[in-house]
């Protein structure tokens, strides 16, 4: 009897042993939301090639605020996996520091491009 509840104690039980995905869902989640800035930002642009459709002002506006929100949650979920730190470990440590730390990048990076004339916007 004894034999057999130790042998069916070393079965894993998916309520103690997250698998990878369940571990890393909020690091995964926050580097994508960091990698949908871009995407917006593109799509806003493709949107204003197209000003002439009725509802390219609408679509405009919509990924204007997908451009503005997707940095901020993924900070947010960057933030939340790292106050996680025991259920996601190194690599969740890692994503989360990533995903905080690359919208601050970029908006140095890129200030540092226009301040220095790299960057022009050209055909004001």
């Amino acid at each position: 009897m004894d034999e057999q509840i130790e042998k069916n104690s070393k079965q894993p039980n998916v309520e103690i042993d997250p698998t990878v995905w369940q571990r890393l869902k909020y690091p995964i989640l926050s580097v994508i939301m960091d990698a949908a800035c871009p995407a917006c930002i593109g799509l806003i642009y493709l949107s204003s090639l197209f000003m002439w459709a009725n509802l390219s002002l609408l679509f405009i506006g919509i990924f204007m605020i997908g451009a503005f929100i997707t940095p901020l949650a993924g900070i947010l979920l960057g933030i939340m996996s790292l106050s996680m730190h025991k259920t996601v470990g190194k690599t969740g440590i890692a994503l989360g520091i990533i995903a905080i730390a690359l919208p601050v990048i970029a908006i140095i990076v890129i200030a540092t491009l226009f301040s220095t004339g790299v960057m022009v916007i050209r055909f004001m």
